[in-house]
């Protein structure tokens, strides 16, 4: 295959990524990132002086994608420790002492019932 095809190939698979990223299709970057590997495989094979300003312009474009999935991963970290915070907060109460020491209080069950 040529390298221009390849080139072009690649390009639109980043374009793909970028857009699995967006949407948070994280199932189908594995499959994107397969296929990036045997593309830049057969590029190395194939590439020529010439192609150096596209590859710049794929270069650059990767980066961005993988600024996006560092942002995601970010995101799926801070909404996982708001949950916990959320579930601990139900379950425990933190006091402090007049020294400032922490101290967690574990709730019990609730021995009345609440009926509608």
């Amino acid at each position: 295959m040529p390298a221009s095809k390849l080139l072009e190939g690649l390009k639109a698979l980043l374009d793909t990524e970028r857009n699995a990223i967006r949407s948070g299709d994280f199932a189908d970057l594995e499959k994107i990132a397969a296929r990036k590997a045997e593309l830049l495989g057969l590029l190395e094979r194939a590439l020529r002086p010439e192609y150096l300003s596209r590859l710049e312009a794929i270069k650059k474009s990767s980066g961005k994608n993988q600024h996006l999935l560092t942002a995601a991963l970010k995101g799926i970290d801070a909404a996982r420790s708001r949950v916990m915070a959320i579930k601990t907060a139900s379950t425990s109460l933190t006091t402090y002492d007049s020294r400032g020491r922490a101290n967690s209080i574990l709730a019990s069950p609730s021995a009345v019932e609440r009926r509608a």
